[in-house]
């Protein structure tokens, strides 16, 4: 059976397998039945790890309900890459800047995670999880570059999973209201389309990645309508997350993938850039004033009444707090504490870092970020292949999305991380090819 084929089907198992639970069994018991068989059966049958890893990848387009399917099937990943581990070294690995980087980081969580009493073991855990998630996506990347692509088409997949559910949502929300309900988010008498994620707003920003790479494959295949409806897709359920710190994230990430295509291409690459996304806008504002969303829409590009009542004023007493306890400040209060001394969630990553991981933590998370940034640009300027380019614009875009919401465990964050380890050209003895 053809790859393309078998992909498809899985993709389809998936959509179905989620409908199915969504409107007929509801039990959280066949959730996990129907989506682990959907990840799972294809690749059981045709023996293909590749298949197994495109599938997992896909599933994370589905993380309401934790653990997710992408966590379920996590650990058989990570057994698989343990070859590759072995070749490459645990001591290699571990000396890498990178690596170095983010053990400093993990330092930064424990030792105020011991001291403090308002410190929470399961963020703490889940930050170790999502750290292990980018040293799994880093060892499928050093086994076989193939892998690195794969990883990113599975991720492309699961944002055109989520774009299809906001089409459904959108349906259903004219012809039968209730049915939509749990894909949905109050919004001043309206709604943002949040899909099968906790919040409109990590929506938001899962699709930024996938935008980012449907504009390189457009770049790189030329403008094929296939992309271009993929395109269309993905910036229409961006719209309708009426997410403000995603739309910034993804002006800004498209704005350093324009810069880095004309240093590298000139105005040609340019203008291949600027056509498909100027029909995607075009078909998407259009869509908008249709369907009668263009005021909702609007209405989201100034300051809300509970950013000054809440959050502003949150962000003031976290800091004035932590700035007048020089240990507090240094070392913090301890993973997940923010939320047990404010009673309100950060909404600004770097402030959760600073509160909760102190200085030193702010400064080696920071550092790791910009790092990996400045290995990808370096590759962007060496190398003809463009994933360190949709890595690095989609990286800076995240820096800035970071201001307005947390996204320490954003999974995607750590996959693009992950991959991004490999362009540093350590603890490995081969360039990415």
């Amino acid at each position: 059976m053809r790859w393309d084929t078998l992909r498809m089907l899985s993709l389809t198992l998936l959509y179905l397998s989620f409908n199915v639970w969504a409107y007929y069994v509801k039990a959280i018991s066949q959730f996990y039945i129907l989506m682990l068989t959907s990840i799972t059966l294809l690749p059981l049958l045709t023996r293909s790890k590749e298949l197994l890893l495109y599938n997992v990848m896909a599933s994370l387009a589905f993380v309401r309900i934790e653990p997710s399917p992408f966590e379920v099937c996590f650990p058989m990943l990570a057994l698989l890459t343990l070859p590759t581990l072995l070749r490459v070294g645990l001591r290699k690995l571990i000396c890498a800047n990178y690596s170095i980087l983010t053990i400093s980081f993990l330092i930064t969580n424990l030792l105020p995670y011991i001291m403090s009493p308002y410190a929470s073991l399961s963020f703490l855990v889940k930050t170790v999880y999502v750290i292990l998630v980018a040293y799994v996506v880093w060892l499928y990347s050093v086994e076989n570059p193939k892998y690195r692509a794969l990883i990113l088409d599975g991720y492309l997949a699961a944002c055109l999973l989520t774009s299809i559910l906001t089409i459904q949502t959108l349906t259903l929300i004219k012809l039968n209201p209730q049915m939509a309900r749990f894909l949905v988010a109050p919004l001043h008498g309206g709604f943002r389309v949040k899909g099968f994620f906790k919040d409109p707003n990590v929506m938001g920003a899962f699709l930024i990645p996938g935008l980012i790479l449907s504009l390189v494959n457009i770049k790189d295949e030329g403008n094929s309508p296939k992309l271009q409806v993929v395109l269309t897709l993905l910036l229409l359920s961006l719209a309708y997350s009426f997410s403000r710190a995603a739309y910034l994230g993804a002006l800004l990430s498209y704005v350093v993938l324009a810069l880095l295509t004309t240093r590298k291409e000139g105005k040609n690459g340019l203008t291949s850039l600027l056509l498909p996304s100027l029909i995607a806008l075009s078909a998407t504002i259009t869509f908008l004033a249709l369907y009668g969303s263009a005021y909702t829409l609007l209405s989201r590009a100034g300051l809300e009444s509970y950013d000054y009542s809440i959050r502003f004023s949150t962000w003031r007493k976290a800091s004035l707090k932590t700035v007048s306890k020089p240990l507090s400040m240094l070392t913090g209060w301890g993973p997940g504490s923010f939320e047990r001394l404010y009673y309100y969630s950060s909404h600004n990553t770097y402030l959760r870092l600073l509160v909760e991981n102190g200085l030193a933590g702010l400064l080696t998370f920071s550092l790791l970020i910009i790092y990996v940034n400045y290995k990808l640009f370096k590759a962007c300027r060496s190398a003809p292949d463009p994933i360190p380019w949709a890595l690095l614009a989609y990286l800076i875009g995240f820096m800035a999305n970071s201001f307005f919401i947390d996204a320490l465990h954003w999974r995607h964050l750590w996959i693009m991380l992950g991959l991004g380890f490999t362009y540093t050209n350590e603890a490995f003895s081969e360039r990415p090819k």
